[in-house]
């Protein structure tokens, strides 16, 4: 602090002159504050000595401040943004998200979409700031898949297994099951093709999906034999061999008359 004097002989004559607050003033740092500037010197008889105070004036400072974009894939939390620089104590933060009205609550973004933030930044010893940054959360990328499964000819479908990855919870996508896909719902000998389904279509997920496959086997056959050999006197005509066996529809019967070396 410096001032002015005037009227002196000599100009040591006061002493050394000290300009500083006023003692009720020590301390004062905020921008609203009243603040006294006076002098102190060496008393001499010889001049009436009249001191002029005056007012420091505390002028807002400026604040270099950075908030981060927020890019997050959805996990389930709520995201907050933050400063890179952190505004000074006593600053008052409001938001404003795309366009809307500012409040003092600091956003937090969970589910999936993309937004524009505000940011105002004020304190009684800053400038104001204003800022701008955006909020992203994008899709969380799972994969259902369905394990290969068989059974044999006239057997029911099995239970068939479906797993997913990358879930937050296990119940994201509701119930996970599977079936047989458009056109493969037939019962032969064969292979068909199984596609997972879920019950829950959730905005926060990009599901994709790994079919499988549903091996059909042949059932078993048994081996038919007569029970008893059939006995007559020859009489020119041939001897009938009768054989009850239930069998299902498209199956063929053989016989062999040489101990199975051939068949007809």
């Amino acid at each position: 602090l410096h001032g002015e004097v005037a009227g002196l002989v000599k100009d040591d004559d006061l002493g050394t002159i000290l300009y500083h607050r006023a003692p009720d003033d020590i301390g004062k740092e905020n921008v609203a504050d009243d603040v006294t500037i006076t002098a102190t010197y060496t008393r001499n008889d010889n001049y009436n000595v009249t001191v002029i105070q005056d007012k420091l004036n505390i002028t807002p400072a400026t604040q270099s401040l950075q908030i981060v974009s927020l890019d997050e894939t959805y996990n389930g939390n709520e995201q907050l943004l933050e400063f890179s620089v952190e505004p000074a104590p006593g600053s008052t933060v409001k938001y404003s998200i795309d366009g809307g009205a500012w409040t003092e609550d600091a956003p937090s973004f969970k589910d999936v979409g993309s937004w524009a933030v505000g940011v105002e930044v004020t304190n009684p010893n800053y400038n104001k700031v204003e800022l701008s940054t955006s909020a992203t959360i994008t899709k969380r990328s799972t994969s259902l898949t369905v394990e290969d499964a068989e059974k044999v000819f006239g057997e029911n479908d099995p239970d068939f297994v479906v797993t997913a990855d990358n879930l937050v919870e296990a119940d994201d996508l509701g119930d996970l099951d599977a079936q047989r896909a458009q056109g493969h719902d037939g019962e032969g000998v064969g292979t068909y093709t199984i596609d997972p389904v879920h019950s829950f279509d959730n905005p926060n997920y990009a599901v994709s999906t790994v079919s499988g496959e549903l091996t059909i086997k042949p059932a078993s056959t048994n081996e038919i034999s007569a029970a008893d050999l059939v006995e007559k006197v020859y009489d020119g005509d041939a001897a009938d061999l009768q054989v009850e066996v239930a069998v299902k529809d498209g199956t063929t019967l053989e016989y062999s008359l040489n101990g199975g070396l051939t068949w007809s």
